[in-house]
């Protein structure tokens, strides 16, 4: 995870070093804990092997996380990944840093897939293996072992809590990326058909109740199949996504811009006038046409434009706008028509 996305985490969470404090306090986890934590670390040393030879062991036995450990090779990695991580919980060092690495985990188990049963279950089996460890190398009395045993579970949960905290902000980025993707054309990072139609009722919606004006604005750009044949689809690609910046540059930020289809995109314009849609629609033609655009240089744009009325239904006001387009194309192109 790079460490823009780390430092967002930070940020989004609240993690600040007095937060991160405050979790400790929350958990109970006191000096003395981290006194014990670190006799623990030098009692076991280095954590043996076996421990991770037996986990992944048991593991490997279930269908659903054999399917996500796929060869021996990523075993091993993941093996010596989770030793690092456990020679990190039992050495007493919980500092900034600390947090950081297990924020990291947090947002990586989203990234691989790996559910919080499998993550906590997973965890549960470690702390009972070094438990086991402890008591096999601890030649103390039953009180010194169970202080070790709580110290063991204190820092055990405030990892668990640090993850998870870290996991449902990854859950969240995640959704909110995969509901962009379902209204974004990939190609320009424009909002898509389904957008425009969703944000249509959402605006005839707000009309009728206020009377608001807005317009519609359809582009169309000319003989773009030339463009294709002559220069290829990359190039075709490359002048969709410059006519996009050119567009945007050109719209107030309360204004959408939309890849229809194709060649084809559309403009809401909130609160304006068919006038003013107008003004907007010749903007954008002229800033196209004065344009060079990548490779193919020269490019124009045919748009038509129409404004909302009470008696249309959202099928009469998208054919009347584009009845202007036709027109426009019809004239000779590169020009705007209103209706």
């Amino acid at each position: 995870m790079n460490s823009s996305i780390e430092m967002e985490i930070i940020d989004k969470l609240g993690f600040t070093p007095e937060e991160f404090e405050k979790r400790k306090k929350f958990l109970l986890l006191g000096e003395k804990d981290v006194e014990l934590l670190k006799e623990i670390s030098s009692l076991i040393g280095e954590i043996p092997d076996t421990l991770f030879d037996d986990f992944y062991d048991h593991l490997l036995s279930f269908d659903e996380t054999r399917s996500i450990l796929k060869g021996p090779e990523t075993v091993e990695r993941l093996k010596a990944m989770q030793k690092r991580y456990f020679q990190q919980l039992i050495s007493g060092n919980y500092d900034y840093e600390y947090l950081k690495n297990r924020l990291r985990v947090g947002y990586r188990h989203v990234e691989y897939g790996i559910i919080p049963m499998w993550y906590i279950g997973s965890f549960n089996k470690y702390m009972e293996g070094i438990r086991h460890i402890v008591k096999e190398r601890c030649d103390c009395d039953l009180a010194k072992y169970i202080e070790y045993s709580n110290a063991l579970q204190k820092i055990a949960m405030l990892d668990t809590v640090i993850i998870m905290e870290s996991y449902n902000y990854g859950k969240y980025k995640l959704q909110e990326k995969l509901k962009k993707q379902t209204v974004t054309d990939p190609l320009t990072g424009m909002f898509n058909r389904r957008k425009f139609d969703q944000d249509l009722a959402d605006i005839i919606t707000h009309y009728n109740r206020y009377g608001t004006p807005f317009c519609l604005i359809v582009m169309d750009l000319d003989n773009f199949k030339h463009v294709n044949d002559e220069f290829g689809h990359t190039a075709g690609d490359a002048v969709l996504k410059f006519f996009c910046q050119l567009v945007q540059d050109t719209l107030r930020e309360v204004d959408r811009l939309y890849r229809y289809g194709g060649e084809e995109f559309n403009v809401i314009m909130y609160s304006e006038s068919i006038i003013s849609a107008q003004v907007a629609a010749e903007r954008i033609r002229k800033t196209v046409e004065q344009a060079e655009f990548p490779i193919v240089g020269d490019v124009t744009v045919s748009i038509g434009a129409t404004q909302f009325t009470a008696m249309d239904t959202p099928e009469e006001f998208i054919k009347r706008a584009d009845t202007a387009l036709y027109e426009a194309k019809r004239l000779g192109k590169n020009r705007v028509i209103t209706a």
